[in-house]
């Protein structure tokens, strides 16, 4: 929001907050002019110097908040001021900011934590098995703490190492919706096994931990055509009694391919696939998910054992995908996890082991 003397209104009290306007962030500050300011205003010499930008808080995210903090605490506004009206009194002065001391500690801690992310993501890359392009099992990492090596926004839901219970080693438990990509691995290989574990904590309603993974890449043919695909996998956790009752369970797994240029009608385009799952449950709450791509097929196992693949798939109408083998050449140019858990207050989603392996 952006305010003016036109944003406010007596009816309703501006100074009284209700959840609309908590839900929107339209909360501001209140200042109040003492009578020597209020005398200082119908002087005709200019005073001020008119300054906008925005309130920020910290779980806007460190870019956003270090703008308001530096415009707020450290621009030295009256070195500027008497720039322009009063250049005497900064006459052979350079400019400085204000609270430059505490400035300086501020940007130094965001070195050293710069600096140690970049650290323990060479120790990540230093003892990979060979084949191996990205290992991570978050074991190097204090609990607390954010993900060296990956790249995701500090803004909403974030990620952070945890511990689970009855499981041994550092999880990833994953901010609802709030994207992670690798920084190390700019694209997987051509041909590739990704593999991953995936927990949900305990939760007593329909939907448990839901994780997605996206793929998507590109290449321009020897005959002009740009081939692209976009692979789109995604699994729930549902509630065992339901399973065991074969009644409204909501453990499913979900792959969307959708590969161009298609040669299916348009209504046709597209090979999906949507199954109840059995072995990621309010009871059975971890799964290991391996994802394999090789020539123009993705296969996808559960805990070891092939779940489906790409000849499977169908579109949305049921008919044989047309559209399901993946141009050779074809590189995915990275991958984004997230967690669209439908109750993420309520159940967290967590994510360990993380694996690429060039076939």
């Amino acid at each position: 929001m952006q305010p003016s003397m036109f944003s406010f209104e007596t009816d309703p009290d501006i100074f009284k907050i209700d959840n609309f306007g908590k839900g929107l962030n339209q909360a501001f500050q209140v200042l109040k002019l003492d009578a020597a300011t209020m005398a200082k205003l119908n002087d005709i010499t200019p005073l001020w110097i008119a300054v906008a930008f925005p309130f920020e808080k910290k779980d806007r995210g460190n870019q956003l908040y270090e703008l308001y903090t530096a415009m707020s605490q450290n621009i030295n506004y009256d070195y500027i001021y008497n720039y322009f009206y009063d250049p005497d009194k900064i006459k052979g002065k350079t400019y400085a900011p204000s609270n430059a001391g505490e400035l300086k500690a501020r940007l130094d801690s965001y070195r050293n934590t710069t600096a140690e992310k970049k650290d323990l993501t060479a120790k990540k890359l230093g003892n990979l098995p060979a084949g191996v392009v990205l290992f991570d099992d978050f074991s190097q990492e204090q609990v607390g703490s954010k993900p060296a090596g990956w790249h995701f926004s500090s803004t909403g839901k974030t990620h952070v190492i945890s511990k689970i219970e009855g499981e041994n080693g550092n999880w990833l438990k994953l901010g609802y919706s709030t994207e992670l990509t690798p920084a190390t691995l700019k694209n997987l290989p051509e041909n590739f096994s990704l593999e991953y574990d995936v927990v949900t904590s305990a939760f007593d309603g329909r939907w448990g931990a839901n994780l997605t993974m996206e793929l998507k890449g590109s290449k321009k043919g020897s005959d002009g055509v740009t081939y692209s695909s976009g692979l789109k996998t995604s699994i729930t956790a549902g509630n065992q009694s339901a399973l065991d009752e074969n009644h409204n369970y909501r453990g499913e797994l979900k792959i969307d391919l959708l590969n161009y240029p298609s040669k299916m009608d348009y209504n046709d385009k597209g090979g999906y696939f949507t199954e109840a799952q059995p072995v990621f449950t309010s009871k059975k709450r971890k799964v290991h998910i391996q994802l394999i791509k090789k020539g123009p097929l993705i296969s996808l196992f559960l805990n070891g054992k092939e779940f489906t693949n790409s000849s499977q798939f169908k579109t949305k109408y049921g008919k044989p995908c047309g559209d399901c083998s993946i141009a050779d050449g074809l590189l995915y140019t990275g991958f984004v996890i997230r967690s669209f858990t439908q109750e993420p207050d309520l159940v967290d989603c967590f994510i360990g082991n993380i694996k690429v392996t060039k076939l």
